[in-house]
């Protein structure tokens, strides 16, 4: 008798929410970026590698590798620009598989998850309309 079985590559993902909190343009930190950070979770079966893409979100500005990362706010024209990045200096951009510039994970395991920081960046000194802003991004995982 032969026995035999397969095993496939599976991952799941979840991901926290990015709060940025209150953002003053004018205040005593106007000349500094709002930053928050969002953990992601990814669990992948033993040995399987996959790619974290973040995409532009709702209301990107721009295109290719350039696009701006913007929440709505009040009104038809009223954005605020953010982005999120995959080191804690804010320095290498989290994008999608498009634009290179995804996060590799390998699995270990149901028993093993890769936690992973989404750091964002709001810049400092956007001369916006007062209100709450949001945006969704899409996090995905691709194995």
């Amino acid at each position: 008798m032969t026995v035999t079985a397969t095993v496939v590559a599976s991952c799941t993902l979840t991901s926290g929410n990015l709060n940025f909190g209150n953002y003053n343009p004018i205040g005593a930190n106007a000349g500094a970026a709002l930053l928050g950070t969002a953990e992601v979770t990814a669990t992948c079966s033993q040995g399987a590698c996959a790619q974290v893409d973040i995409d532009p979100g709702l209301n990107p500005s721009g295109s290719g590798n350039a696009q701006q990362r913007r929440m709505k706010g009040p009104g038809s024209s009223s954005y605020l620009g953010y982005d999120i990045y995959k080191d804690s200096g804010r320095t290498q951009r989290w994008g999608s598989k498009t634009s290179g510039s995804t996060v590799s994970v390998t699995g270990g395991g149901s028993a093993a998850p890769v936690r992973l920081t989404a750091y964002g960046s709001v810049p400092a000194a956007q001369q916006v309309q007062v209100g709450a802003y949001t945006d969704s991004v899409a996090v995905t995982i691709n194995y």
